[in-house]
């Protein structure tokens, strides 16, 4: 809740401050140049830059998420008294994940902000937050690819089927929230789990 407050506070700030364009936003931002090469200027390229920076970062957080500060934190999650007793600071523990959560949440904005080359007031407002909450519970909490499953099937609702059913993604998407609380309550992550458990 303290971090949709902050959001909406930033985009209520953004909407009236002149220095980062008020309520036109940032606009005219420089393309995206690689080791001093030319702008990458084409599309494509700027995809493929897209994609190979996600599967950089996506890679570090998995090689993380599989080393003993990643198992300290499974630990944490799931007996925090007992990680306590053991001689773990779970404080500190939580508080490097909070600031690899803000590294990794800022390489995504970085990544946003180059492909589109605006940013507007509205993205740090909560429908960005609930689109990010929305592909976690579809994806599944507690694995890296069921959000970025989740992330994929939201978008593909809000942008491309929406145009379908004459744009009424948002009603789409809240009718997948609800399907996926009450059918799959651990998303399509819990899927794998369940059919591994059986």
């Amino acid at each position: 809740m303290l971090t949709l407050a902050i959001g909406e506070s930033l985009h209520q700030i953004a909407d009236t401050w002149s220095v980062v364009g008020g309520s036109n936003g940032l606009v005219g931002m420089p393309p995206i140049t690689v080791a001093g090469g030319p702008p990458l200027r084409a599309a494509g390229y700027v995809y493929w830059w897209v994609l190979a920076v996600f599967v950089a970062v996506f890679a570090v957080t998995a090689l993380i998420a599989s080393s003993p500060y990643g198992r300290t934190l499974r630990g944490i999650r799931d007996n925090e008294p007992r990680m306590r007793a053991l001689g773990y600071r779970p404080a500190l523990a939580k508080f490097g994940v909070f600031c690899l959560a803000g590294a990794v949440a800022g390489a995504g904005g970085a990544l946003w902000a180059a492909q589109a080359r605006f940013v507007a007031p509205g993205d740090l407002g909560f429908e960005v937050a609930a689109l990010a909450l929305l592909s976690v519970v579809i994806g599944g909490a507690g694995s890296l690819w069921g959000p970025c499953l989740g992330a994929a099937v939201a978008l593909l609702v809000r942008d491309t089927i929406s145009g379908y059913v004459a744009g009424r993604g948002a009603l789409l998407l809240g009718v997948l929230f609800v399907a996926v609380v009450f059918l799959m309550p651990r998303g399509i992550a819990g899927l794998r789990r369940r059919r591994r458990m059986a």
